[in-house]
């Protein structure tokens, strides 16, 4: 997604990356990867993962998950994968905010 910075930026859209990583590996991630525009959250104990994404059975490791949540705070779009190194497409995702519209700027939760 770093190379759609621009394009994520012009959407209005507001990007989070929820992991059960402390703080230093999170900044590493953002660093290495240069997602200086994406707000890390840290689930150390798969809460949100819980709800969303899920674990990794017999294992602490958050499954991943990504979602498109509209202007009407529902989720718009969904990709979930077993295998982590499957991850949603960029451009899937660019589509669907695309379509629904970038979530409102008011940094609530959606629960």
């Amino acid at each position: 997604m770093g190379q759609n910075k621009a394009e994520l930026q012009k959407s209005g859209a507001q990007v989070f990356a929820i992991s059960n990583e402390d703080a230093p590996a999170q900044k590493q991630m953002r660093d290495a990867h240069k997602l200086d525009f994406v707000t890390f959250l840290s689930d150390k104990k798969g809460i949100a993962a819980w709800h969303y994404a899920g674990m990794y059975p017999g294992k602490a490791t958050l499954q991943p998950g990504t979602f498109v949540i509209g202007r009407n705070k529902k989720i718009v779009y969904a990709y979930l994968n077993e295998d982590y190194k499957s991850r949603a497409a960029t451009e899937a995702v660019l589509a669907a905010l695309r379509k629904a519209g970038a979530p409102p700027k008011t940094g609530s939760a959606v629960r």
